[in-house]
């Protein structure tokens, strides 16, 4: 069986190419250590999830539009005006996908987002 169809905008191989965000996506950066408490907290209803082992974020790639009105703490939207490093399918080190995405187009719903980083917050707080 073969891995599901990237998206048109997925770069091929190994490569990493810094994207606009606000056309196909926006998404939502936040510090690897949340969000990794983000991701279990989404669990299957995550959508696409970069990874930057460079700079020990994440990128959860949401609806276009969708960050506009983004505003937790401890998190910066990328929408219209920003740019997100979008490794190929391929890539191991640097960027590279957490959850990739397939051709269904499926984002991570920005209302599950913004309870599981509430959640993840308040538990690291606690």
């Amino acid at each position: 069986m073969s891995a599901p169809a990237a998206p048109l905008w997925v770069p091929f191989g190994e490569v990493v190419v810094l994207l606009p965000a606000g056309n196909a996506w926006d998404a939502v950066k936040m510090r690897a250590a949340l969000g990794k408490s983000v991701l279990d907290r989404l669990g299957d209803n995550a959508g696409p999830v970069i990874h930057d082992s460079w700079g020990e974020m994440l990128y959860f790639l949401v609806p276009p539009g969708s960050s506009r009105s983004w505003d937790e703490p401890s998190t910066w939207p990328r929408g219209s005006g920003t740019w997100v490093p979008v490794p190929g399918p391929e890539a191991t080190s640097g960027p590279h996908w957490l959850v990739p995405p397939d051709d269904s187009e499926r984002f991570t719903d920005p209302d599950a987002l913004r309870a599981a980083v509430r959640d993840a917050t308040h538990e690291a707080e606690s």
